[in-house]
């Protein structure tokens, strides 16, 4: 088990399916991450793709290559099931996701959530709405219990 001064790996999760354009920029958002002293980041893209795993390598910007893995999902098509796959070959000690045709728009966005996560939280969220005038940010949020979750989804959106 890691103790707090340790190196800590984040993987960041990433599912693509053809999101040629805008992969780079996904990835990029990634890597302008501010971490705390003691953490690192792999991407790993779950390719649910038909493009072979040098293609989408070359839609990766060069100075991001080193870090970045692909894995081949090899299941049913579907995001879900190309996170699987990614997942299965990640290695980090916390696991973020984010979408192919996404940007994280703060570059504080996994900072601040792993400081939740040294206050004792075991699951943050974060996100966005598009109100069509604009985007909207969600707040961070804390959810420590599957009973939560479950609560929260029958209680209907907050806010």
């Amino acid at each position: 088990m890691n103790t707090k001064n340790e190196n800590k790996l984040i993987s960041v999760i990433i599912p693509f399916y053809k999101e040629v354009d805008l992969i780079g920029m996904a990835v990029e958002s990634v890597v302008m991450q501010q971490l705390p002293s003691n953490y690192s980041l792999e991407i790993v893209v779950g390719n649910d793709s038909e493009l072979s795993e040098e293609q989408l390598y070359e839609c990766i910007p060069q100075h991001i290559k080193a870090i970045t893995k692909i894995a081949k999902n090899t299941n049913a098509k579907g995001a879900g099931n190309a996170r699987n796959a990614a997942l299965g070959c990640s290695v980090g000690d916390v696991i973020a996701f984010l979408d192919a045709d996404d940007l994280w728009c703060s570059e504080e966005k996994l900072k601040t959530q792993i400081s939740l996560i040294q206050k004792g939280a075991k699951f943050v969220v974060s996100g966005y709405r598009n109100n069509f005038n604009g985007k909207e940010l969600i707040p961070f949020d804390v959810i420590n219990s599957a009973h939560e979750v479950l609560g929260r989804s029958l209680e209907g959106p907050r806010g």
